[in-house]
């Protein structure tokens, strides 16, 4: 996991460079995610354009797409259920967020 950790920093350490700027110049706060969320919370990131809207905000996530962006993400047919529950959950709570 580390190294996926890693990997992300010197893409965004990158793009950074780009306009003169790097990751010490932002305050950063470090997660810790356990390897068992690391596949849901690939997948709720990949999800981040596909929230259905109402006249109030958003009101979920289109789980039309879900399905296809989890067979994109590699996730296997064994894990398939419990990465689509985990993935609701996620969405409960990121909506409790926005609607504060």
């Amino acid at each position: 996991m580390a190294a996926v950790i890693a990997e992300g920093l010197v893409g965004q350490a990158e793009q950074l460079a780009a306009f003169g700027l790097s990751l010490d110049d932002f305050e950063q706060d470090t997660i810790e995610i356990w390897p068992e969320n690391l596949l849901p919370m690939q997948v709720f990131q990949a999800m981040g354009t596909q929230w259905r809207m109402g006249f109030n905000g958003p009101i979920g996530l289109d789980y039309n797409v879900l399905p296809m962006m989890i067979k994109q993400l590699g996730v296997s047919k064994k894990e398939r259920k419990r990465v689509f529950d985990d993935v609701m959950v996620m969405e409960r709570a990121a909506l409790e967020v926005m609607r504060e």
